[in-house]
């Protein structure tokens, strides 16, 4: 999906409508949450962590990515805004698709190297607790979010 984007964007045949897949997918607020947090919290763990802190890193903000989407969506069902819930399926995308991305470019290879260099017996408990549980919240999170744009909101009473 990425890919596409930025090959729509180059290719001069940008989408237009409120919320386009360039739009969607590149969500600024988002991507500055899993990057920058995955690199404050290389930073706070150290060199001696290695390519773990990446893999608890792209995991733990993409996981704080997706709860401030659903928030954010909760919050626009409260105030019946489809800007407020189109942004926050913005940001869920957008954070799952980058969390995903930096792991699978990032901390796997990084991991793997590791492995193959016999610096580490095989990836920690927690790595592989996070290669599973992170893609599965992501699915849900998915799901969640198709749910809140299919369902029909109500004018307030009153």
């Amino acid at each position: 999906m990425l890919g596409l984007t930025v090959f729509f964007l180059v290719g001069g045949h940008p989408q237009s409508g409120p919320l386009s897949i360039a739009k969607a997918l590149l969500h600024g607020p988002a991507i500055l949450v899993v990057l920058g947090g995955t690199i404050a919290l290389a930073l706070f763990m150290g060199a001696g962590a290695g390519p773990r802190t990446l893999t608890l890193g792209f995991a733990m903000t993409g996981l704080v990515g997706l709860l401030m989407g659903l928030i954010q969506a909760l919050f626009g069902f409260v105030h019946t805004s489809v800007r407020e819930i189109s942004s926050a399926v913005a940001f869920i995308i957008s954070a799952a698709s980058f969390a995903l991305l930096g792991l699978i470019a990032a901390a796997a290879p990084l991991q793997d190297r590791e492995v193959m260099d016999g610096r580490r017996d095989g990836p920690g408990p927690l790595s592989r607790m996070l290669w599973i549980v992170f893609p599965l919240l992501t699915f849900i999170f998915l799901l969640l979010t198709f749910i809140m744009v299919i369902t029909p909101m109500k004018a307030p009473g009153g």
